[in-house]
């Protein structure tokens, strides 16, 4: 039998087998299976607790019913996905404009009637998307966004294009035009920010975690209000987020130069500022906030 060499500094006069070793470490696993619970115990303690929805804001694609097993809600989600033909998509398609294309075909279409297409594929082999498709994703986010009181797209169907491998979601888009296209255009890019940050802050406040929250992806409406575009990157969490979410969320501001340089030249502290005012930050934490968010800024 293999011998396995204890270090010299330990008291121990003889080497231990291996054998041994390994037989202590079942022994360890069983004792920590049974400090957890058996799977029967497990139950009970599950049926004991009282009934709470496991994923709040998911209100049509992925919810959570007491009793409900994880396979039952994957069998809801595709479900409510329903099927589109070949023909059929070919036939809504026809006159369409491709705004996003890649190698792998389109991306985004605007179709006649002035609706969207967003079309989703699986990137990797193994995914989370096989058990909760991003287009059912994207409907919930812009439900959840909705409920919030948040302006985002309008959601009309999810569907499946097994022809074409391809999820995807028919949408009404937002009316308006981006920070980042507004701020080029404005004659007052400072008082366009402000309202921004505070309107970031809210976001934060809300429990929403865009992590597509670039320039890019906020929408300017008409009537001077912000909403979200892109929103297959939003994550719904809790009332409000932590600060370390809301510190990592400033990264993809930063990581596009313009949006970047835009509150460079409007001052990254006084945005701070406003962000802070905002929100429900205790006054204690505000500059160890403001630190990390500056930190982040310079190594972006």
């Amino acid at each position: 039998m293999p011998r396995f060499s204890i270090p010299a500094f330990l008291p121990v006069r003889h080497p231990v087998p291996a054998g041994i070793i390994g037989i202590i470490g079942i022994i360890g696993i069983i004792g920590i299976i049974g400090i957890i619970g058996k799977p029967e115990k497990l139950e009970e303690r599950s049926r004991s607790r009282p009934s709470v929805t496991r994923f709040p804001m998911a209100t049509n694609y992925r919810f959570a019913l007491k009793n409900t097993t994880r396979k039952q809600e994957y069998q809801v989600i595709f479900s409510r996905m329903r099927q589109l033909e070949i023909e059929r998509y070919n036939e809504m398609k026809e006159g369409a404009s491709v705004l996003s294309h890649d190698r792998h075909g389109h991306k985004v279409l605007r179709l006649t009637d002035n609706r969207y297409i967003k079309l989703f594929r699986l990137k990797r082999l193994v995914s989370s998307a096989l058990f909760y498709p991003y287009a059912a994703r994207f409907a919930d986010s812009a439900e959840g966004l909705a409920k919030r009181g948040i302006s985002t797209v309008e959601v009309e169907g999810v569907y499946r294009l097994k022809s074409l491998k391809r999820d995807l979601v028919i949408y009404r888009p937002l009316e308006g035009e981006t920070l980042r296209d507004e701020l080029e255009q404005t004659d007052d890019p400072a008082a366009l920010l402000t309202r921004f940050a505070r309107y970031f802050c809210l976001l934060h406040e809300k429990g929403i975690y865009f992590r597509g929250a670039h320039f890019g992806n906020v929408l300017v409406m008409p009537n001077g209000e912000f909403g979200l575009i892109d929103i297959n990157e939003v994550r719904l969490c809790r009332p409000r987020l932590c600060m370390w979410k809301r510190v990592r969320n400033f990264k993809p501001i930063f990581h596009y130069k313009e949006d970047r340089q835009a509150v460079s030249e409007f001052g990254i502290t006084r945005f701070l500022q406003l962000y802070l005012e905002a929100s429900s930050i205790p006054e204690t934490a505000h500059d160890s906030f403001m630190d990390w968010v500056k930190q982040t800024h310079r190594h972006a």
